[in-house]
């Protein structure tokens, strides 16, 4: 039993033309999409994932923009720059947009296996907090980076099939609509997605009716602990539920999730703190309308950036208290019609508090 890094390990000297893309592969390719390539990618040039890699390593320039610790990165990088599955898949297109001012990040690449096929793989919530205000943004409206995968993924469905397309957190979230939003045609080159714990649509933006012409090929990942995934989890049949070597949001990291042979562990079912945050979240959102959602999440992170603060790692020493003390300076001044401190203090003590009386439930 290991990690996706051992798996890389095992099989990283069988080529894709011998065994195609697994659901593992697909998780492999969504963490690969966290590196930031800007300072190697020569646009139009033939260029290998292992050739960008091996640059990067050579000069200690290589750059993981997920949330994941920068030694794990590393593990992870050097096994797929060594292995033979990962290391010859050209690298087609990459596209990487970032803009603070108005809280846009959307990166995607597009690659191929030596089997011929193509995979569009979307790059989850990076450190900016740009990138999680979009995430929140799913519950009143449709972020622009949405739109500019569905964008990105009709752009190569011009000139491609048999194409996967695939994505971590918001990453999977990108995948999720840009492939909903597919006409008949394109849809039809589409033979995978893959949604690696992330979070799905909003049906009062989205219609169900939409994600559900996707269900044939559509296959959800999520540690047994999810969290992410569980916000607007959409209704698929394809569903892997699988056994970190984290606990609780730390579970959340691809490179926590466990393999055996060929296959995830396995679990079956979700833990029962991931049920009690799911029947949390439903209960808020049905109780909130379109639009004081989006007062929320837009008082919430104008505060944090008026604060000063642009990237999560801002916070990293602060404990939940220092946190809602940046919003308690702003509460009942410039953003008197809603109170986000307490809204938010009392969903976190709600849950917490559902998820000890379980427990103690169980343990007896």
């Amino acid at each position: 039993m290991g990690t996706i890094v051992n798996y890389i390990r095992w099989r990283g000297d069988i080529g894709f033309s011998y065994r195609p893309l697994t659901p593992i592969d697909a998780v492999v390719l969504g963490q690969i999409s966290y590196f930031d390539l800007r300072n190697v990618y020569v646009p139009g040039k033939r260029q290998t994932l292992g050739e960008l890699f091996d640059r990067q390593l050579a000069d200690g320039s290589f750059e993981s923009t997920s949330l994941d610790p920068k030694d794990d990165a590393e593990e992870f990088l050097r096994a797929a720059a060594a292995s033979r599955r990962f290391r010859n898949i050209r690298v087609l297109d990459y596209a990487d947009v970032y803009r603070s001012e108005d809280d846009v990040q959307f990166a995607a690449e597009t690659l191929r296996l030596d089997d011929g096929s193509i995979v569009v793989a979307f790059r989850g919530t990076d450190d900016t907090l740009a990138g999680w205000r979009e995430d929140f943004m799913i519950s009143f409206t449709k972020p622009e980076s949405q739109i500019m995968a569905l964008e990105y993924l009709k752009k190569v469905l011009k000139w491609h099939r048999r194409v996967y397309v695939c994505g971590h957190s918001k990453g999977g979230n990108l995948a999720l609509y840009a492939t909903c939003g597919l006409d008949d045609r394109q849809l039809g080159k589409v033979k995978a997605v893959f949604l690696n714990d992330s979070p799905g649509l909003c049906y009062d933006v989205v219609s169900k009716k939409q994600i559900d012409r996707i269900d044939p090929i559509a296959t959800m990942i999520m540690p047994s602990d999810s969290v992410v995934g569980r916000i607007f989890e959409p209704e698929l049949s394809n569903k892997i539920i699988v056994k970190s070597q984290n606990s609780a949001i730390m579970a959340h990291s691809g490179y926590s999730w466990l393999v055996e042979d060929n296959d995830f562990v396995r679990a079956e079912s979700f833990s029962t703190g991931s049920g009690v945050v799911k029947s949390s979240l439903y209960k808020w959102l049905e109780n909130e309308g379109l639009e004081q959602r989006e007062k929320l999440v837009n008082n919430i992170f104008d505060i944090l950036k008026e604060g000063g603060y642009e990237r999560l790692s801002d916070f990293k020493e602060m404990g939940f208290s220092d946190l809602f003390g940046v919003f308690a300076k702003k509460i009942g001044k410039s953003f008197t019609s809603i109170q986000p401190k307490e809204l938010l203090m009392n969903t976190v003590e709600d849950i917490k508090s559902k998820i000890k009386k379980t427990d103690e439930k169980e343990e007896k």
